[in-house]
């Protein structure tokens, strides 16, 4: 009986830890791995839908759909406008907030409030509703961008500018939108660092700027790092200001990004295509992450591949 117990109290401490985890597991698969496994299903079929019955009439052809999706003649205008929106609203977004964290934790009482309120504002708002707040500055941006073309200034420069001003809004608005959330999450974040290691430094003569760079951003730098690989993922999926301005302005030729082009695929039915493009998507931005996750580690790369030809002992 006693060596039963001592079995039994083994498998509950072996298999305990599996079911604190298993409800995130259960939600994780319902909510994301099993959606993504069925986009990869239908991105690798032809779906012709003839009847109510959802798979149907499905005939494995991954070329068709893929073929679709990489020669659509506005993929190339969706790759540039997504990387162009999401890396500038993460750099926008994260330099603002981090600088706009710092005021705020050298403000003083009331001051440091308010800040975060008229900051924080915009958030509780739709991306939607902020880009109609701000819709007569962009059309005179748009004049002012025209009337400088006028027919006869075609330089790169101004060609850029006509070509990429509905993308430059749609950086303008989630920048308005996020810039209060994320100074709120850094001003939080950097109210944990070690008060001993800045006055131990602002005793060897070191400004609060010096402090700033050099010893707080670097202590959040993984927070930072986190922070910013979500915001980039959420801003490549973000779409609402771009189908705004083109549903609602008068048929605006706007540069679509994948996520704007993704729903005129579905609204097309071209479900398969549309499916294709997001796993291509993902493709691009897995191997981005490999570069990058390659760029930070390099030095133990290189130690390894050292190892490994026998170079370092």
């Amino acid at each position: 009986n006693e060596i039963d117990m001592n079995i039994n109290k083994t498998l509950k401490h072996r298999y305990a830890p599996y079911l604190f985890v298993s409800p995130f597991l259960i939600i994780f698969f319902v909510l994301n791995l099993y959606p993504l496994l069925v986009s990869l299903f239908i991105s690798l079929n032809d779906w012709m839908i003839g009847s109510q019955l959802a798979f149907e009439n499905m005939t494995f052809d991954p070329a068709y759909n893929y073929n679709i999706a990489v020669t659509h003649p506005l993929i190339k205008e969706a790759l540039i406008n997504t990387t162009l929106v999401a890396l500038s609203s993460v750099l926008i977004v994260h330099t603002l907030a981090l600088l706009f964290s710092k005021l705020i934790l050298t403000s003083f009482g009331w001051l440091q409030g308010l800040l975060l309120v008229m900051l924080f504002a915009p958030f509780i708002l739709s991306e939607t509703s902020l880009a109609d707040s701000y819709i007569n500055g962009f059309w005179q941006f748009r004049a002012w961008i025209e009337s400088n073309m006028d027919g006869k200034n075609t330089s790169w420069f101004w060609q850029f500018m006509y070509d990429r001003h509905p993308a430059m809004y749609v950086v303008f608005v989630l920048s308005v939108k996020y810039i209060g959330f994320f100074t709120l999450v850094y001003t939080m974040v950097l109210r944990t660092v070690s008060n001993d290691i800045k006055d131990a430094a602002f005793l060897e003569g070191a400004s609060s700027i010096r402090v700033f760079f050099q010893i707080e951003i670097p202590s959040i730098r993984a927070m930072l790092f986190a922070m910013m690989i979500l915001s980039f993922i959420f801003f490549v999926q973000s779409s609402d200001v771009s189908v705004y301005l083109k549903d609602h302005r008068n048929g605006l030729d706007i540069g679509v990004t994948y996520f704007s082009l993704m729903m005129k695929m579905l609204g097309d039915r071209e479900f398969g295509p549309a499916a294709s493009l997001s796993w291509v998507f993902i493709s691009v931005l897995i191997g981005l992450a490999i570069i990058i996750l390659a760029l930070l580690n390099r030095k133990n790369i290189v130690k390894l591949l050292k190892v490994k030809k026998g170079d370092v002992k």
